[in-house]
């Protein structure tokens, strides 16, 4: 469930202006009509739908959602954020991964203080992170 303005706002939404934000319900899609890809450069839309069937859409192109996923990424769960990385590491050859993964560890590595990595022991595979 979401929420979306029950009206168009100008300027500044914290101004002594009341709107009412508009429960309803969330889908979100893959662009599929010509119109929309060729024409446009759309990829996603998002509709919110409320009760008694009026909604909006919003559409999105490439760049608006490269503008906004880092955005939503860090709002996700962690289950989430392993699925997202399973997903975008499943298809990279042996070689991308490694080099993937000796960058990352050299990541944390850097943000670990060194007392604190003598202590860290391997752990299991998370829940949620499917291997197979």
């Amino acid at each position: 469930m979401g929420f979306i303005t029950n009206q168009w706002l100008m300027g500044n939404p914290e101004r002594n202006r009341h709107f009412n934000p508009v429960q309803g319900l969330i889908k979100a899609f893959k662009a599929w009509h010509t119109w929309l890809t060729e024409e446009r450069g759309v990829v996603l839309g998002i509709q919110l739908k409320r009760e008694g069937g009026d909604y909006q859409t919003m559409y999105f192109t490439q760049a608006e959602i490269d503008k906004m996923f880092p955005v939503i990424s860090g709002t996700v769960t962690q289950a989430v954020r392993l699925k997202m990385a399973q997903n975008a590491l499943r298809d990279v050859s042996d070689a991308e991964l490694l080099s993937f993964l000796a960058m990352l560890l050299s990541l944390r590595a850097e943000a670990i203080p060194a007392s604190e990595t003598k202590a860290r022991t391997p752990s299991a595979i998370p829940p949620g992170l499917k291997t197979g």
